[in-house]
């Protein structure tokens, strides 16, 4: 018998669906999923409508089975895996299709479920796929800090050792489950107390302040306050990064001080980044509103603007529209990139996992995009972004980087 065109798309399109079912089911081997990225890159099924139809079911179906990728979450990792370049082209919707489902098989093929931690797992055939030697593992950050009192004493933090700390000023400090707490107090003691917290990097806290303020303190990071807050003004000093939810308070502004911004509220949700190896100090509202102060401007933040203070020319500039969710996707779980560039990367790659980073040749420019939870491994963050023609060497706890074409 003859095999017409036909019948060899159609038979092929059978297979199609056997596979892509067996990869939504977590039971495809390593040459299955590999046989079905060879038939997603066929450009006979680009414009199928068959095939779209099976992808557009399969896709449908996942978030109501809890499987691993929903269809979002693998938009924005095709294009990080594809490290988005300086002028995106749009994707027409038939080849997005293929491109969500190449991008979710390329993700298992290199190191399991990297963006869902929590979804469930496949069959071991999958997650026994290049499987690095645990031993050499580098972790991710975790809950720890130093908790500096006012008389110079250190605590050391993390979230095995609960309890009360010390009594200040008749606030009582307490470290709970990766949390510093201050309760009590007066706000007319007549001497201000100071303690600072400070994250190494690998590490990240949570303080909530004794006027009930909240934040959350990132890695490598510091932030200097008054054990109690005076009647007049509630002022903290800030190096690093962190997210503040500040309690409201009309006779008592809440300031941030920085390195040349200085971020007035006086009840409301922002985040600020000040790291002393970045290019900007950045203070981006979510809600309610803020003053921003430098030497040569002020400002006035409404939600979905950033202030951006260039490091250089103390230049201030008000961007509107800034995709809050990147901004604080550290504070909820992610590395979140829209348009970073390769050496911005990097510096928050070597934050949370407590690496050191040197390149190996010239910094090509190059930007990506995407999303990739903080509690991966270094090793499987690093084999998403190899598939963007940069490779990465570990020797140790340094990390050699170097563009390979």
């Amino acid at each position: 018998m003859m095999v017409t065109p036909a019948n060899c798309h159609m038979d092929k399109t059978r297979q199609f669906s056997l596979l892509l079912e067996k990869f939504r089911n977590g039971t495809a081997s390593k040459a299955e999923l590999t046989e079905l990225l060879t038939i997603l890159n066929d450009e006979q099924f680009e414009n199928d409508l068959a095939t779209e139809s099976l992808l557009s079911e399969i896709w449908q179906k996942i978030p109501e089975t809890q499987q691993v990728f929903d269809e979002s979450k693998s938009e924005t990792l095709f294009h990080k895996v594809m490290n988005a370049p300086a002028t995106v082209v749009p994707l027409r919707r038939s080849y997005m299709r293929r491109a969500i489902a190449v991008a979710a098989i390329l993700i298992i093929l290199i190191g399991g479920y990297l963006l869902i931690p929590s979804a469930k797992q496949p069959s071991e055939s999958v997650l026994a796929l290049n499987k690095p030697d645990q031993s050499s593992l580098i972790l991710p950050g975790t809950n720890k800090a130093e908790l500096i009192l006012d008389d110079g004493t250190a605590v050391s933090l993390d979230s095995s050792n609960n309890g009360r700390i010390v009594q200040q000023s008749g606030v009582q400090v307490k470290n709970i489950d990766g949390k510093i707490i201050y309760t009590g107090g007066s706000q007319k003691e007549p001497i201000i107390s100071y303690n600072t917290l400070r994250t190494p990097k690998g590490g990240f806290y949570q303080l909530s302040l004794s006027d009930g303020s909240k934040l959350w303190l990132n890695a490598a990071s510091s932030i200097r306050y008054p054990v109690v807050f005076s009647e007049t003004e509630r002022v903290v000093e800030l190096n690093g990064e962190a997210y503040f939810e500040v309690a409201k308070d009309s006779k008592r502004p809440f300031t941030v001080k920085t390195d040349g911004m200085e971020v007035q509220v006086l009840g409301t949700h922002f985040n600020v980044m000040a790291y002393n190896n970045e290019s900007a100090v950045k203070a981006t509202l979510l809600e309610g509103s803020v003053k921003i102060k430098t030497p040569g401007n002020d400002a006035l933040l409404t939600p979905g603007q950033q202030a951006k203070l260039n490091s250089a020319d103390r230049n201030l500039e008000v961007l509107s529209n800034v995709n809050v969710e990147e901004v604080v996707a550290w504070k909820n779980g992610y590395f979140q990139f829209e348009r970073v560039g390769t050496e911005e990367l990097m510096r928050q790659i070597e934050r949370w996992y407590d690496v050191d980073v040197k390149f190996d040749g010239p910094v090509r420019p190059r930007v990506f995009g995407g999303k990739i939870a903080r509690n991966s491994n270094l090793q499987n963050v690093l084999k998403i972004l190899e598939l963007s023609k940069i490779s990465f060497t570990i020797e140790n706890k340094t990390i050699t980087v170097k563009h390979t074409n």
